[in-house]
């Protein structure tokens, strides 16, 4: 690190302390060097989260009371966060004190050692992953008040790196004025603003590679992947599928309730779905339902040949799950409605309902019965 300080920022709400105890116990076991300090911005965090949280690595609590957010309006698009998502703002203030800051969502996992961070933040002084899509800023904001044409930057704010090289002064500000000015159209919360932000500053940005912000699943993990983000509604604690994909985001909250943290208090989705065998890809058996046969012959098949390349789609209900098979064997959860097929890899996805019969080698590898 060359001497350079460096801290990791987090933020949520008091039902979101197992989830923030969760990457700090990936944190410390994966790159436990990395942060000279660990700042959670919370709300309501009770004092028993809070020891479970300091037993896992030292951190600092800020209470965050959102006085900026003054003139709010909750967005009927948007409903599913609290204000407290805008605590990534925050980040900008640790600048006076450390050389980079690290900003982590709450619904990742880190597998492995994340300290390469720092190095996409040197060449600019900030680097996320993002893309280029026509009219996203726009669309997203719901509304155009700038007086001039929007950029097509899309930068994911699941995993953020600055640095004191950037002029960031007036840039907290900024954000926290168009959050309030937004906040009616809104459609992506703190991240639309944040890229706006970073826009009408002028800030550059050096890409982060998809290894530090990878958003799909594998199993077993891709050994590339070093942060796994479950974005969207589907989390690692509400969706009994998404947690058989990652073993260890359960076997870290499974330690958290050992500590005396409080436990995850809502829905969990799928609970019907079940471990099944000792291999990975058997973890995914019970899910079949109606493809019951048709999966156990493909699993059998998986078992013994996992140098063929080749996949199949099924659904339970409406969730569709797709398997891969591969060198490394891998599987990806994809989430429709009304969607049903098996295919061969690469073939695209069949209409629903339609009966798909595939062979590989003159035999069947999967079959759906009508």
């Amino acid at each position: 690190m060359n001497g350079k300080k460096v801290a990791v920022v987090m933020s949520g709400t008091a039902d979101y302390a197992f989830a923030i105890g969760n990457v700090l116990m990936g944190l410390t076991r994966h790159s436990p060097g990395l942060a000279d300090e660990t700042v959670i911005y919370h709300q309501g965090f009770s004092g028993r989260d809070k020891e479970a949280l300091e037993a896992i690595r030292p951190c600092r609590f800020i209470e965050y009371r959102g006085e900026a957010l003054s003139g709010y309006v909750e967005s009927e698009h948007f409903r599913r966060v609290t204000t407290a998502t805008f605590a990534t703002f925050e980040m900008f203030d640790h600048l006076e004190n450390f050389n980079y800051v690290i900003y982590l969502d709450a619904d990742i996992l880190i597998y492995r050692d994340i300290g390469g961070l720092i190095d996409y933040a040197r060449p600019v002084g900030m680097s996320l992953i993002s893309k280029n899509s026509p009219g996203v800023l726009e669309g997203q904001l719901g509304a155009n008040h700038e007086g001039r044409p929007l950029p097509d930057f899309e930068g994911n704010a699941g995993v953020i790196v600055v640095g004191d090289q950037i002029d960031s002064r007036g840039l907290k500000e900024l954000m926290y004025k168009k959050a309030v000015q937004y906040s009616p159209t809104n459609k992506r919360g703190d991240q639309t603003i944040f890229n706006l932000g970073l826009f009408l500053q002028g800030i550059p940005v050096c890409d982060l590679p998809a290894e530090y912000n990878y958003r799909g699943f594998c199993l077993p993990i891709n050994p590339q992947v070093r942060i796994l983000h479950q974005v969207y509604l589907e989390k690692f604690w509400n969706n009994a599928i998404v947690k058989l994909m990652a073993p260890q985001w359960e076997e870290n909250y499974r330690l958290w309730l050992e500590m005396g943290g409080s436990p995850y208090q809502g829905e969990v989705r799928f609970k019907e779905f079940s471990v099944v065998g000792e291999a990975p890809l058997f973890k995914l058996a019970a899910a079949a339902r109606i493809y019951q046969a048709a999966l156990n012959d493909l699993l059998s098949r998986l078992g013994q040949r996992l140098s063929d390349r080749f996949g199949f789609e099924f659904q339970v209900e409406n969730y569709c799950l797709k398997l891969y098979c591969g060198g490394l064997a891998t599987a990806e959860i994809h989430m429709f409605d009304k969607y049903v097929s098996i295919s061969a890899e690469g073939e695209g996805a069949a209409a629903a309902g339609e009966l798909w019969e595939k062979r590989r080698d003159g035999e069947f590898f999967a079959r759906r019965n009508p």
